[in-house]
């Protein structure tokens, strides 16, 4: 009635220039029990550490800080429950502490910040025959010190969401519900928000399937980037890396069809409207920038053999930061991977992988356009018992040189993004066991 595992990650690279390493470790325990058949419990440890450089990826792979050096801590407890009292009902709970330290040294300044907080949540769900219901909510409190440079504040969050699904007539499923936020920072203000949730998955046939949703979502501030309310909606993603206090409002539309046994392909269109928060009320000033985001994506899959497989898919996003281009970097990119995988029933695979990337970015000096194609690929052999795997990965083959503009500057945490292409040919070594 008792399970346990103790893990630990390790990941080091000397990066593509001068200053850009980065190491990360992560240790974590965790124990889980069942105390009857109907109640169990579980707890997780989890101590995190992070020493890098300057990880910026700009269409000048010159434009660094040759002195940035960052290093992060932190550690994480929780603690869950679940019990279900019938069948066809279940409560869960969980509650995280979290104590973490971020020091980045400019080379002319050193700023030290510290975050302490907890963040309490409880959920029950409801399974029927047709109908599905999930209602909970939660809980957080922090103290920010030296973040941002300043001295102290708190932020408290109160979120309430309910889902319910809803199988009526046996082929539709509607996603009907929302979430209630009140968001109160001693740096960002006060925020009081409801946001409408709504999905619709309707299968026409076996083979065919057709997704809508809208939604509007809080970024909230989570610790240790968890939590247990449902994360996407028919199938499209809620919370992305956005800063803290972010508004958005997601459209999204979905077909996906099964041409024939391994044979699968689909379609998706989503666009985001972001309210993202600038400046603070600590520093004397509280605004809002708006953002747009599209996304479009095609793909299809194809695996005639059990020991073949293969994929094509193309991406487009574009994105544009408002009254903040002057800052933040616009892009509009368009990306095709073309991906083949080997399977062999000794345990060893290979994959070779393809990807043309075309993007236009409006930076600091002006706009830039480029295209190249990159390739990539991996060999794979699991180890006899399930005791793990190995991995051997080369990305950029052919070592080619190309300018990119990654989007590090419009997330949360700009600076430890590992980039979607390295510039030179870069080796890996990943090993994964199971003991």
């Amino acid at each position: 009635n008792i399970s346990y595992s103790l893990g630990q990650f390790h990941y080091q690279t000397d990066g593509f220039r001068d200053n850009n390493k980065l190491t990360q470790d992560i240790y974590d325990i965790f124990l889980q029990a069942t105390i009857s058949p109907n109640f169990s419990v579980q707890s997780e440890y989890r101590h995190k550490e992070t020493h890098h450089g300057d990880l910026s990826f700009n269409y000048d792979l010159e434009i660094f800080n040759p002195a940035f050096k960052r290093t992060e801590r932190s550690d994480t407890v929780r603690f869950g429950a679940h019990y279900s009292p019938r069948s066809d009902s279940d409560i869960i709970a969980s509650v995280i502490y979290q104590d973490a330290t971020d020091k980045q040294d400019f080379g002319f300044g050193l700023l030290d910040g510290n975050i302490k907080g907890y963040t309490a949540e409880g959920q029950y769900l409801f399974h029927g025959s047709r109908f599905k219901m999930i209602f909970g909510g939660g809980y957080s409190d922090s103290t920010s010190k030296g973040i941002f440079g300043l001295d102290e504040f708190d932020t408290d969050h109160i979120h309430v969401h309910s889902y319910n699904y809803l199988y009526f007539p046996s082929h539709l499923t509607w996603v009907l519900g929302g979430s209630y936020d009140l968001f109160d920072s001693g740096f960002l203000g006060k925020i009081d928000q409801f946001n409408p949730k709504f999905g619709l998955i309707w299968n026409f046939s076996p083979k065919f399937t057709f997704r809508l949703a809208v939604f509007k979502v809080l970024k909230r501030s989570l610790l240790n980037d968890q939590s247990i309310e449902p994360t996407q909606v028919a199938g499209f993603n809620q919370y992305f890396d956005d800063p803290d206090g972010t508004q958005s409002l997601r459209y999204g539309l979905g077909l996906d069809y099964k041409f024939s046994r391994g044979f699968y392909g689909g379609m998706e269109i989503s666009k985001r409207d972001l309210d993202v928060p600038i400046g603070g009320l600590a520093i004397g000033k509280s605004d809002t920038s708006k953002w747009d985001e599209e996304q479009y994506r095609a793909y299809l899959n194809w695996a005639p053999y059990s020991s073949f497989s293969a994929s094509i898919e193309y991406r487009r996003e574009y994105f544009n930061a408002g009254n903040l281009s002057s800052f933040i970097t616009n892009t509009d990119e368009h990306r095709v991977p073309l991906t083949l995988t080997y399977y062999d029933p000794s345990g060893l695979s290979a994959q070779i992988k393809a990807t043309y990337i075309n993007q236009k970015a409006e930076i600091f000096t002006g706009v830039e356009r480029g295209d190249f194609i990159l390739t990539d690929t991996k060999i794979r052999w699991r180890l006899p018992n399930r005791l793990g795997v190995i991995d051997f990965i080369v990305q950029n083959i052919f070592d080619k040189s190309f300018r990119y503009q990654d989007i590090g500057l419009r997330t949360s945490r700009p600076d430890s993004q590992n980039p979607d292409f390295y510039p030179e040919r870069t080796f890996f070594g990943k090993l994964t066991l199971n003991l």
